[in-house]
């Protein structure tokens, strides 16, 4: 007597389509994450293009050459400023630069400026 199998007996061929889709999305989500380099790219683009638009191209690159080569000297002065007889604060010297450059109202762009020359760094590296 031949023995009758049952549906559930026989292999689903969907099914079987079924795990090898899942294993392809689960490939998927394995790939790496897009890289963060373009978005930064994206923000150093927009910081720059804010600033310009808000100080004027030849304030913005005053205070960013400024801004620039006061970071450069900070990095070359191993332990602090040299005493040169003068008791004036570094802070206090700096703040003044970047009033006569930006003017009082836009002072607060030099933080903006900083980031950007930092993400420009962290992106570009140097």
């Amino acid at each position: 007597m031949d023995e009758v199998k049952e549906d559930s007996d026989y292999p689903n061929p969907s099914l079987g389509l079924n795990v090898v889709r899942e294993e392809e999305e689960e490939e998927d989500d394995l790939a790496d994450p897009p890289t963060p380099s373009g978005k930064l790219a994206d923000r150093i683009r927009c910081v720059r293009e804010r600033c310009i638009e808000s100080l004027g191209e030849r304030s913005f690159e005053r205070a960013y050459s400024f801004l620039t080569s006061e970071e450069e000297e900070e990095e070359y002065e191993m332990g602090g400023e040299a005493y040169d007889g003068k008791m004036e604060d570094p802070f206090d010297r700096r703040q003044q630069e970047l009033v006569r450059i930006l003017g009082e109202d836009m002072v607060h762009f030099a933080n903006l400026i900083e980031q950007l020359i930092f993400m420009e760094k962290t992106h570009f590296g140097s």
